[in-house]
């Protein structure tokens, strides 16, 4: 490490914590965050497009292809970021929950997610955000 480049935390060298309300408010504003979850022993993180609809996270999936190694009912984190490599900032909130598939929302309606892969995703997740926490880094003064 050069000790003469400032670290990008706070006063007392840790990351910003982000209240809830502020990561409610992020959440939406990155198209792509990482499905976090164990298969068979060792952990999963995969890519996925989403929908935030307050601390709930609606993806979409089908039976086969990463959401399908998802155990029933199993607990799952999602992570979203943002960063500015050149001025070292950036932020990242974890919603962690169980993740449940329906055939479609409560209320008929698909949620507004398309997925980026190609291929029919037929079964919709939802992971209710029982936890969700977030940390902020600011870069130094250039």
């Amino acid at each position: 490490m050069n000790p003469r480049i400032p670290l990008p935390f706070d006063a007392r060298g840790r990351p910003d914590v982000l209240s809830r309300a502020e990561c409610i408010r992020l959440l939406p504003t990155v198209p792509v965050g990482r499905l976090v979850f164990v298969h068979d022993g060792e952990p999963r993180a995969y890519p996925m497009n989403f929908t935030a609809d307050g601390p709930r996270i609606w993806l979409r999936g089908d039976r086969v292809g990463a959401a399908a190694d998802i155990a029933p009912d199993a607990p799952v984190a999602f992570e979203v970021d943002s960063y500015d490599a050149w001025q070292r900032t950036g932020w990242s909130v974890l919603v962690t929950g169980r993740l449940r598939w329906l055939a479609e929302q409560p209320d008929g309606r698909l949620p507004m997610c398309t997925p980026w892969a190609p291929g029919r995703r037929s079964r919709v997740g939802r992971l209710d955000g029982s936890g969700i926490s977030g940390r902020r880094i600011s870069g130094p003064a250039r």
